[in-house]
């Protein structure tokens, strides 16, 4: 009888033991209307164990979302504290994998970011790779379209930003079949925009011009189409973007303290057709104008910058916010610029995976345009460009662009 008691009390203690050392969670889904319609059980056995991240690393000035899988997952908490990062929302969490988003602004410090995962039975830190921005890449001419006649056309890959030290990129055709480019890597020199190459047009079809720098995890395509025409049929304009016209005003008749700046005025040029060889027409670099107002002029307390009579800026867009949009993801784009009130429809370039979920929607004065849009799971990366359509049914490739990811 006292054997019995002992065995028994064994037992029962490897049963606490056990119990101790496992987690079991219940996860309820609710409808609209509050009433339960799935109820999901998991166990973790032990601690979490995280064994990979994807993809492994944020670019600054990006939300990117993440994928880590492991083992004892069920319900873990996510924490990761570092200058510049913030942990958007976990997405989805099962015992095998944990579904997150982080955004990365541009006081992030690159390198190691820790990221810790916790349940009940204990934790598992992994890192993430800090990189650098992704930088914004034009190309002149913009878009790239080429035709198949196996003649180099010469471009140029204009970055928003120079870097501070000489910057040696990748560059590559994704299909060789259509397009080629004449250069294997490019170098953009210190405190430099701009670096040129050249891309021949071979096959119709679409492709993408690759800039990688994989060591600062650095990847940008920009589309590349091939048509028996330089471009489709229709009417096409291309705006520079606008330099600002300033206001001059002395200090002394200037209560504020301040400089006036009025809005931005673009000027653009207009080639011929029986002049224009390649069916692309050309706009050059928008021109500044300066206004001086006279101080004997300039009575009022209050001063307020004037538009010039006479002054039509056209559909001009000066940037897109956010600059990058993750894949399987949805998003609100916020256009800034000019006019933007007279845009009809909005459409993407390329846009296979990009879908406009609802009507865009347009502030009084036509300066900010906000389109909702979702990117499918399967969407190819890169660089997408915005193409604004007026009423008069001109499609008018715009300075907007952002970058798929």
């Amino acid at each position: 009888m006292i054997l019995r008691k002992i065995v028994f009390i064994a037992l029962f203690i490897q049963c606490l033991h056990v119990s101790a050392d496992t987690q079991q969670v219940i996860d309820y889904e609710y409808d609209a209307a509050g009433n339960i319609i799935a109820i999901r059980a998991a166990k973790n056995l032990g601690p979490p164990d995280v064994t990979s991240i994807s993809p492994p690393f944020i670019n600054k000035e990006t939300i990117s979302e993440f994928t880590a899988t492991g083992v004892n997952l069920a319900n873990a908490g996510i924490s990761l504290s570092a200058t510049g990062i913030t942990l958007v929302e976990t997405i989805s969490n099962s015992d095998t994998e944990i579904r997150f988003s982080v955004a990365a602004s541009n006081d992030a410090i690159t390198g190691a970011l820790p990221v810790t995962f916790t349940t009940r039975l204990g934790s598992d830190t992994e890192n993430l790779i800090i990189a650098e921005r992704t930088p914004v890449i034009a190309t002149f001419p913009n878009p790239i379209s080429l035709t198949p006649n196996a003649v180099p056309v010469e471009v140029i890959l204009a970055f928003d930003q120079p870097f501070l030290t000489d910057q040696v990129f990748d560059v590559a055709i994704t299909d060789g079949s259509i397009a080629t480019v004449a250069d294997t890597t490019v170098t953009l020199l210190a405190g430099e925009t701009e670096v040129i190459t050249s891309v021949t047009g071979l096959l119709v079809g679409n492709t993408a011009l690759e800039v990688n720098q994989l060591s600062n995890f650095l990847a940008v395509a920009i589309p590349v189409v091939v048509n028996e025409d330089t471009l489709p049929p229709g009417g096409y304009v291309f705006y520079a973007k606008p330099v600002g016209v300033s206001v001059y005003i002395l200090p002394t008749q200037l209560t504020t303290g301040l400089f006036v700046t009025q809005q931005p005025l673009g000027v653009s040029t207009y080639l011929e057709p029986s002049l224009n060889t390649t069916g692309i027409f050309v706009t050059q670099q928008a021109l500044g104008v300066s206004t001086y107002l006279e101080p004997g002029l300039n009575t009022t307390a209050t001063l307020t910058p004037f538009v010039p009579l006479a002054a039509s800026y056209g559909v001009v867009i000066d940037e897109v916010t956010p600059a990058t949009v993750t894949r399987n993801t949805t998003a609100s784009l916020i256009l800034q610029g000019l006019e933007l009130n007279s845009v009809s429809a909005i459409s993407f370039n390329p846009a296979d995976g990009i879908t406009q979920t609802d009507v865009f929607d347009v502030s009084p004065d036509g300066t900010q345009l906000s389109v909702p849009i979702s990117i499918a799971s399967d969407a190819d990366t890169g660089t997408r460009e915005i193409v604004l359509t007026t009423p008069a049914g001109q499609q008018l490739y715009s300075n907007g662009i952002f970058n798929v990811q």
